[in-house]
Order: structure tokens, then sequence, then C-alpha cells
């Protein structure tokens, strides 16, 4: 049943895309842009410097000082704490990508990594200051140093409640676990530690990914682009791109004039990231025992937690 559905959406994608080729071939440019202007010269090299650092066990330099934070703090190994500041400092997707090689270098046991990806992955502070409070919502320094802070408050609190409740809702967080990748062994020899650093396997990891990502990108465009011959109001128009592809939503609530109703709209929708977000994880994760139940679950918190803090730096 599931394969003949599946079969059909194709199908009809197929003839839709046909029937509408102009807002396809509008959607289609505007994600290859998206992703050949700003994806591919902004987390490009950091995909690169990411996977040299955990193959050769660099990021112990980074969580030296970090690390010990984590286990108070999030019930983690110090280990965690690298994806986590990436995670926040480079943006989507890059906290799922470090994550799933760290686990599949078995730096990071399969639980942690799950645990992890429920507020690792994040909008990174230039696009909140540059895109999102500048641009989108057009904020002075002052009101957008509050939005800021929101944003990067969210996930750490999401951390920490989420890092407290999941012993007790494992299976909601049940992943296909590996027998070799479900508890990190430092003693171990991984199919990464075998084989040794590479410069080209580090090279031709981020290149293959970063591939996927501008595949995932122009898809989501594209559907961004045949929703608004369907969706003419702009508010809703927007909030539905936001939900489907965060960038592109965001973007299109710039014609929309400044009020609070936009206010939150934006910022829970940037602290969910989008359905598009959620398969470019999805796509970091695969082969790593990792589950994507994790991250959605984090995601939803985090738009809760987001609203919350929002609310009372709003009306108290």
């Amino acid at each position: 049943m599931k394969k003949k559905l599946l079969q059909f959406l194709i199908i009809a994608a197929f003839f839709t895309m046909l029937l509408l080729s102009s807002a396809t071939k509008e959607g289609a440019l505007n994600g290859l842009n998206l992703w050949l202007f700003t994806i591919v010269p902004t987390l490009l090299p950091f995909m690169l410097i990411s996977s040299a650092i955990v193959e050769t066990g660099s990021y112990h330099i980074i969580t030296r000082i970090l690390g010990y934070i984590m286990k108070p703090v999030f019930h983690l190994p110090r280990e965690a704490a690298y994806p986590f500041i990436m995670g926040i400092l480079c943006g989507f997707p890059m906290g799922s990508k470090i994550t799933a090689d760290m686990v599949k270098s078995e730096k990071l046991s399969v639980i942690d990594g799950n645990v992890l990806l429920t507020f690792c992955n994040n909008i990174s502070p230039p696009f909140i200051i540059s895109y999102m409070t500048g641009y989108v919502l057009g904020m002075d320094n002052d009101t957008g140093k509050i939005i800021i802070f929101i944003m990067l408050a969210g996930p750490v609190i999401t951390g920490i409640i989420t890092s407290r409740i999941f012993p007790h809702i494992n299976s909601l967080f049940k992943s296909r676990r590996s027998p070799n990748i479900s508890h990190a062994n430092p003693q171990s020899d991984s199919p990464l530690k075998s084989a040794g650093f590479s410069v080209d396997r580090c090279i031709l990891s981020g290149v293959q990914n970063v591939i996927k990502l501008g595949g995932y990108i122009i898809i989501f465009s594209i559907i961004c682009s045949l929703t608004s011959l369907i969706l003419k109001d702009a508010f809703i128009y927007a909030s539905v791109s936001g939900i489907l592809e965060i960038t592109s939503g965001l973007g299109a609530f710039t014609l929309i004039p400044l009020s609070l109703k936009k206010i939150y709209i934006v910022c829970v929708l940037s602290s969910f990231g989008g359905i598009c977000t959620i398969a470019q994880t999805l796509c970091m994760i695969q082969s790593s025992g990792l589950s994507i139940r994790p991250y959605i679950a984090g995601k939803l918190i985090n738009c809760l937690v987001t609203l919350t803090i929002l609310f009372f730096c709003i009306h108290i």
C-alpha cells in the first residue's frame, strides 16, 4: 500500500511539474542560487575541516575546556562539546553531521548521539544577526540582541530538558543500532581508525554531503514555488514556506510589516528549521545508527521553549 502511494505521488509530482514548468523552473533556480552562492562557500570548507578534526582527534583541543560542562549540564561526555559548539557556530546541518561522524568513529555512543541530536543542530549566529533580525525583521541592534539571546538560549534549555527526559522515553528514541557502535569504546578499532587520516576521504565526504544538501534545497525550493500558486495570502504563504524551507520562508516575510505576530512566527519557524532541514539531517546521519526521531522531538521542544522565552521577554 505504501509503495503504491509513493508511486502515485511521484507520478503526480512529475505531471504537476510538467504542467507548471515556469514555477518549477523559478523554484529550481532559487534553490540552485541558494545552494551555489550560499551553502557551498559557507558550509563546504567547514565540512572538510570538521571531518579532518574528527578523524585526527583534534577535537580534544576544543573540548578540553568547554567539555567539562557537558556532563553536569547535559549528562553527556565532554566529547559531545565539539558537535554542540560547531552546530551553534556553523548552523544547519553541521551539528548533525559532526555527531554522526563521531558516532561512526566511536567517539560517541549511539545513545549519546541521539540525545545530542535533540539540540545540537540550529541556525547560526551570523544567520540570526544578518538575515533573521537584520533583513527579515528589520530590527535595531538593541531589539535584535534580545532575539539573538532567545534563539541561542532555546537549544541550551532544550538540551537540558531532553538530556533528562531521554532515559524515561527511550522507546521514542529507539534506533537501529549496530552492535559495534551502540556504545563508544576508545580502545576498539573502528573503520576510520584502522584506515588512518586521509585528505581524499575528507574531501570526498564533504563534497558528497554538500551535493546531497543541494538536491534537498532545490526540491524544497520547487515545492515552495508551486505553493505560491495556491496560497495567495502573504502571511500564510510565508508561514507554510518557512515550515518547508527556512531560508525561503523567512525571505517571504520581508513583504509583511513588522508586528508581534510576525516576530513570534519567525522565531518559532527559525527554531524549528523546516522540513528541508529534517531531510538534510536524515541525510547526514545515514549509516551511523542514529535515529531522526530524537531530532524531530528536540525541534518541537525547542519551538515551545523559544515561544515561552519570547513571551516572557515581550510581556514581562
